[in-house]
């Protein structure tokens, strides 16, 4: 007997642990499969900040080909998921991809720990230097299969763990498993952001202070807990079999339009030879025709079995599969986009030698890790989304008046050149730390800590963080919305296949000014000796590589068009969109560049003339302190000033953009308007009555007065004749099939008329449909009553009525 669940004191509801005694899944299981990943995120995160360190300094491998090597690790830990993603849904199940990975991971972790602890297998270094030539074949083979195995155990482990822990909570009643999952998103993402922390801070500490050997020690550790936490809970999960995956749905829909290109696409004009599923769109989008053909039924004798399947998946797809393929493809040029982005959030090598030669006492007895500076990225991120949401749009809301948000593509935006001023920042504190170091005689010793303090970078830390709010949540956010509710786990991987291609075009970034720079015996610029080298222009390198990626995302904005979050009135409009809407963001982030090139440059033009001033005199502890402090008084100056005046010009942009007529009625097929010319010659008694401004009554009267006196009154998106919206054209067709009198008002005519009508229904989106008085909701329901049948008995008073008078 399935237990229910019970209510606390203050009213809130407690979920049974166990849906009953026998079955199987349920909250208990989900404490097991969070701490599988949370174990597994220490380990890993803890082994990357230093691994540079090792490699230069325990395999005597240059600083540019080590940061090629971690490079190349990201990127497979970050494309692994994917691979790991198909394989579950199509072959092997979560339970079993997430169980191989863990054993795998650990196996990776125990053979990087053996480098640590047998001295064979790295070349031989004492304390200071390797003395020894460059690494064996043989150890390097060895040192790569340990990173090999720890990306493919990830793989296995991130692309399984949150769909597996969802796949606990199905008890069958959507409200219980909403809330479920909902609690469940949220620990997840929580222990994953603290496990985080822990790596860079408890991991990286231990290994600056206890040694390799037991540094890389705690994590192999630490995976042990992470594999036995999960088998512990084996008899208890739910277990779902593997099933087709949406990337054979993609092959199978490029096949099959291939198969079929000989089919001329004009003369499919009827719903009748597309192939769609019960509750399913019955015709494909116009953009991308060509994928068209593969949904196209050529012979339903050949294309049907007696049963009604599809023979041949391969030659025939459903119209829902063509679509997905092409909503997929539209995204992936803004996609591209995200890349340039990864690159510059993935420059974590050099900096971990740029504060190792820097003092990074915070007390006379405290030393920062050098690689636990990269907290400072983190904390900026989780600070800013904070202060962002809690602070800053509702302030800009209470002054303009109504709602206020900038849009998806305005964050990625936003993002981007964040990127550009943090990379001018970091260029500009590594070209300061270079020339100190030269003029204290360090310029052959790039070990030797500088008169000057680490926390010089915090600043680009702390932007990169914010820089990493706006793009990569507004990516993950932008995927998600955009593209259908059956791609989730693709929406999820694109983020993530967009940071390994960053991974991967970092190291040819790297190698390619590494070969350029060094030509003639010149000195690279990512050369070893960084005080010799010039990271700081391979930085300012970086900026100009992501202005350049900023106008190209300028221009995938403008192909793609608005957002569904624009086109569904989120940014406080009511929802319109045209041609100004796409404009006013192009606007928006214009102005945003505008305030970032001029206010922030003048203000780091002040800051390296006094740099340069207090430099001369020799005062480093000095110049060190008032640097960060007039740095991070300039980024908060500029910043601050950016949101507010963006998020102003923006609302400013989208008022103007508000169309204000009164409303239109369309009613039996004509349309009534409710504005009146302002010809003055125009006699009033041939002007049309205004029934909602000569009036007294208010919008809900109106409302009410229109459910009551039409049998079928749709508030839609544009008039029956020319939808507007995707949605509100659909049901109208659904409406016309009965043949029935059709009465409508378009909302896009009159925001006051709008929100009366969603105050009325108690219902947030449109079309709304009311039949005989009744509500009974947008184009999905009313497509599923048409399917099922209901909706051809709701009508059938209508039906009846409308013969006898006709």
């Amino acid at each position: 007997m399935a237990t229910t669940p019970t209510i606390e004191e203050n009213g809130t509801m407690k979920e049974p642990l166990l849906r009953n005694s026998n079955s199987k899944g349920g909250v208990r299981t989900l404490p097991f499969i969070i701490a599988n990943e949370a174990f597994e995120r220490v380990a890993s995160h803890g082994l990357q900040p230093n691994m540079i360190l090792y490699l230069t300094k325990e395999y005597a491998l240059s600083a540019a080909r080590a940061a090629n090597i971690l490079f190349l690790w990201s990127a497979a830990t970050n494309f692994t998921p994917i691979v790991g993603a198909f394989l579950a849904d199509s072959y092997m199940g979560r339970y079993s991809i997430i169980g191989f990975g863990s054993i795998i991971s650990l196996l990776g972790m125990v053979l990087l720990w053996l480098t640590a602890l047998i001295p064979q297998a790295r070349p031989f270094c004492d304390r200071f230097s390797c003395t020894g030539a460059s690494p064996a074949t043989s150890q390097l083979l060895h040192l790569y299969s340990c990173f090999g195995l720890m990306s493919i155990g990830a793989g296995g482990i991130r692309s399984s763990s949150l769909a597996f822990g969802a796949d606990q909570l199905d008890t069958g009643n959507s409200l219980k498993d909403a809330g479920l999952l909902e609690r469940f998103f949220s620990w997840y993402y929580v222990s994953i952001t603290v496990s985080v922390f822990v790596a860079v801070s408890g991991i990286v500490y231990i290994q600056d202070n206890m040694g390799w050997e037991v540094g890389f020690g705690v994590p192999v550790l630490l995976m042990l807990l992470s594999a036995i936490s999960f088998f512990l809970a084996s008899p208890f999960y739910v277990k779902l079999k593997s099933n087709k995956s949406l990337l054979t749905s993609f092959a199978q829909v490029l096949v099959a339009s291939y198969k079929n290109r000989d089919i001329q696409l004009s003369s499919c004009g009827t719903d009748d030879f597309y192939y769609h599923t019960k509750g399913t769109v019955s015709r494909p989008s116009e953009n991308l025709r060509f994928l068209n053909r593969a949904c196209i039924i050529r012979n339903p004798q050949q294309n049907f079995t007696p049963d009604g399947k599809v023979s041949d998946p391969w030659s025939l797809c459903t119209v829902n599969q063509v679509d997905e393929l092409k909503a997929l493809i539209k995204v992936m040029p803004i996609w591209s986009t995200g890349v340039m982005m990864s690159v510059t959030m993935s420059q974590n090598s050099f900096p971990v030698l740029q504060a190792t030669s820097m003092d990074r006492h915070v007390t006379s007895n405290f030393e920062i890790p050098a690689g636990s500076l990269g907290l400072f990225t983190m904390t900026s991120m989780i600070v800013w989304v904070a202060l962002y949401n809690r602070i800053i749009l509702p302030v800009a809301s209470k002054i303009k008046g109504k709602s206020v948000r900038l849009s998806l593509k305005e964050r990625m935006g936003i993002g981007i050149i964040i990127c550009c001023i943090a990379m001018a920042v970091s260029g500009m504190v590594e070209s300061i730390r270079r020339e100190i170091a030269i003029q204290q005689g360090f310029s052959d010793e790039p070990e030797g800590v500088v008169n000057m303090s680490a926390m010089w970078l915090a600043p680009q830390n702390i932007l990169l963080g914010i820089a990493e709010s706006f793009n990569a949540i507004g990516q993950s956010e932008f995927f998600y919305t955009e593209l259908p509710k059956s791609m989730s786990s693709i929406a999820s991987a694109l983020f993530i296949l967009g940071m390994s291609v960053g991974n991967l075009a970092s190291s040819f970034i790297m190698n390619t000014v590494d070969a350029i720079t060094k030509r003639g015996n010149g000195e690279s610029w990512v050369s070893s000796n960084i005080n010799k080298g010039h990271y700081d222009y391979y930085c300012w390198l970086l900026g100009c590589l992501s202005f350049v990626n900023f106008l190209y995302f300028l221009a995938c904005c403008k192909a793609y068009g608005p957002c569904k979050d624009e086109r569904n009135g989120d940014l406080g409009g009511d929802g319109e969109i045209d041609e100004a809407n796409t404009r006013g963001t192009l606007q928006g982030l214009l102005r945003i560049v505008t305030l970032n090139f001029v206010l922030i440059p003048c203000g780091l033009y002040a800051v390296w003339s006094h740099l340069l001033k207090t430099l001369s005199r020799g005062n480093h502890q000095h110049c060190a302190a008032l640097s960060v402090e007039f740095v991070s008084r300039i980024m908060a100056k500029s910043l601050s000033s950016m949101l507010l005046k963006g998020i102003s010009g923006l609302q400013a942009a989208h008022s103007c953009r508000i169309i204000r007529v009164s409303g239109s009625f369309y009613h039996y097929g004509m349309k009534y308007s409710s504005t009146g010319p302002d010809d003055p010659d125009t006699h009033d008694d041939f002007k049309p009555t205004n029934k909602l401004e000569s009036s007294d009554i208010s919008l809900k009267d109106v409302v009410e007065q229109d459910i009551k006196d039409n049998p079928i009154m749709i508030y839609m998106k544009g008039v029956p004749d020319l939808p507007q919206c995707g949605f509100s054209s659909l049901a109208v067709r659904v409406l016309k099939l009965y043949n029935v009198p059709l009465s409508a008002r378009n909302i896009l005519e009159n925001l006051e008329l709008k929100n009366a009508v969603k105050a009325y229904s108690n219902w947030p989106t449109f079309p709304q449909i009311f039949i005989k008085g009744e509500f009974i909701g947008g184009s999905d329901i009313i497509l599923n009553m048409h399917q099922t049948g209901e909706l051809k008995e709701k009508l059938k008073d209508v039906i009846s009525n409308q013969e006898k008078s006709g």
